[in-house]
Order: C-alpha cells, then sequence, then structure tokens
C-alpha cells in the first residue's frame, strides 16, 4: 500500500523481468497463515509493492497475524509466467514469509519474473454450441502436474495466461457446473498418456482449437420453452426450477434443470440475462438433469 509509515510495513519488494527492468501492474497476493485471509496489491511504475498492518482484517489482539504463504505475482496480460516466491510455478506453495512485530524491519521479498505464454480454445456440444462454465486443466507433459485451472465463457472459450515455456496437456470437462458431458483432451485423445502435447513459448499464444464434448447427461429436449421461478436474472450456467411446461417436450413442473446455453428472449430473438423471470417463457436450447 502507497503512503504508508515504514514501521506499518509488514512486507515489501521489487518485481522485475529477466532484464533488470520494473514491472507495473503485477498483481501480488498472499494468504495470511493463522487467519487464511487473502490480501492483494500490485506493483507501482518502479515495480515496487507492499503490504502493510492496515492491510490486514481486524483479528483478536491476542493472536495476531503472523505471515503470509504463499505469496504469488501474476501479470494480468499474461506476458510473464505466473510465480509463487521465492522460485517455482504458479501452483506451488512457496516460502513462509512471516511478518515482523510492530517496529520491526518488514520481510523482503525481491523477484524477476520470466517471460511466459498462454494458451487458448474452446468447448462445443455436437452441435457445435458453445459450452459454459466447463472446467479446463492444464499439466506439465513431463511430469504431468496441474500448472492451472481456468472455466470456460458462456461461449465456450477459455484462455490460460502466464504459462512457463515448455510442453503441456490440457484437459477439458473436469467438473464445473457443466456436468452433462463426457471430459476430453484438447487436440485429441481421451487419457492424459495419449492427449496430444502442446508447446507455449514466450509472448506467444498456441491455439489448442475447439474440441467437442460428448454428452452424458439426460436431454430432456433440444429446444423449447418454458417458465422458470429462479434465479432472477436468469444467466447460463445457472440451476432452475420449472414452474410451468410450455410444451410437452420440457420437464414436467417442480423439475430442477441445468442451463447449458444462454437464454433467448422470444420477444426479441436475442440473448437477454436481465429480463424480469416472470416477464416472458424463455426460450432455452439445452437443459439436462442436474
Amino acid at each position: 500500500s502507497a503512503g504508508a509509515a515504514d514501521d506499518d510495513v509488514l512486507l515489501t519488494g521489487r518485481v522485475v523481468d529477466t532484464n533488470g527492468n520494473p514491472l507495473q501492474g503485477i498483481a501480488v497476493t498472499c494468504r495470511t497463515k493463522r487467519y487464511y485471509e487473502y490480501l492483494q496489491t500490485g506493483t507501482d511504475a518502479d515495480g515496487t509493492y507492499s503490504f502493510t498492518r492496515a492491510d490486514l482484517p481486524p483479528v483478536d489482539p491476542s493472536k495476531p497475524e503472523t505471515g503470509c504463504q504463499p505469496l504469488r505475482f501474476l501479470d494480468p496480460r499474461g506476458l510473464h509466467a505466473t510465480t509463487t516466491w521465492p522460485s517455482g510455478d504458479g501452483r506451488d506453495p512457496g516460502e513462509r514469509i512471516n511478518f515482523p512485530s510492530e517496529g520491526g524491519e518488514p520481510a523482503v521479498a525481491n523477484i524477476t519474473l520470466d517471460a511466459g505464454g498462454q494458451v487458448a480454445g474452446s468447448a462445443t456440444d455436437a452441435k457445435g454450441r458453445g459450452l459454459f462454465n466447463v472446467r479446463v486443466e492444464v499439466y506439465t507433459a513431463a511430469t504431468r502436474k496441474r500448472v492451472a485451472i481456468v472455466h470456460t465463457s458462456p461461449y465456450g472459450g477459455y484462455r490460460v495466461l502466464g504459462l512457463r515455456p515448455g510442453p503441456y496437456k490440457v484437459k477439458i470437462g473436469t467438473g464445473g457446473a457443466n456436468t452433462g458431458y463426457r471430459p476430453v483432451y484438447a487436440g485429441s485423445g481421451s487419457t492424459i498418456g495419449a492427449a496430444k502435447t502442446f508447446t507455449v513459448k514466450a509472448g506467444a499464444t498456441t491455439a489448442l482449437g475447439r474440441r467437442t464434448l460428448p454428452n452424458t447427461g439426460k436431454l430432456f429436449a433440444s429446444r423449447g420453452a418454458v417458465k422458470l421461478t429462479y434465479p432472477r436474472p436468469l444467466v447460463a450456467g445457472s440451476k432452475v426450477t420449472v414452474s410451468k411446461s410450455a410444451y410437452t417436450s420440457t420437464p414436467s413442473t417442480g423439475t430442477t434443470i441445468f442451463i447449458a446455453s444462454r437464454a433467448v428472449n422470444p420477444a426479441t430473438g436475442e440473448p437477454d440475462d436481465t429480463l424480469p423471470y416472470a416477464s416472458s417463457f424463455w426460450d432455452i436450447r439445452d437443459y439436462y438433469r442436474s
């Protein structure tokens, strides 16, 4: 935090690239050890960051916070590899950092961030429609260690930033809200051993293309209109309860369903997540028993 008195600083440091240039706008997070609170700050134009006593949440005075772990550095632009202090990929626990007592010298954690790369792709159903909130996991090809987790957007796309250059495998469809589909791997393969390996290069985006996830849930209807009681506003990826069926092909009243695609307002024919739930029927392409 800028402008804090020196004796209030718990932890400070400087973030630079491999040429020694300061990196501004790097997100720095740490999780406190005693109360498991996440603190976040960012680097300034000189690459400097700090956490102060004022950043800590209120705690029992007899049990003050003692330190944090992990301390993680993330470039929101994806140009540098996500790193945990003192070294290691973004999922390593790193070393514990002990906070000083009042008036003590702050802990110091300086770090150099390597250039990073990213991967991007999409997940669709058998008809080519994007699948929302599908979990995507990235593994190192050699050790099969999971290093990143993201979820697909409402249109099925995903992007993983801050990967260290090297070979990876990408699994699509594990967990997440959209569980009506069988997991696959980016490129090819149905097991991690058979999955295609992708090479990530510094400063570049590796395009993984589109993968179709086979459906394993029970499809009630390929298209239909139902009136819904929850939530408001209605958004893709929600679990909802049907209050009234419009067509015989839709679930019966009271059935809980999962919406796999964005709702469309039949009055306009366009996606609309903001209308009050009771104002109209919603045109939903796919729904599965939750």
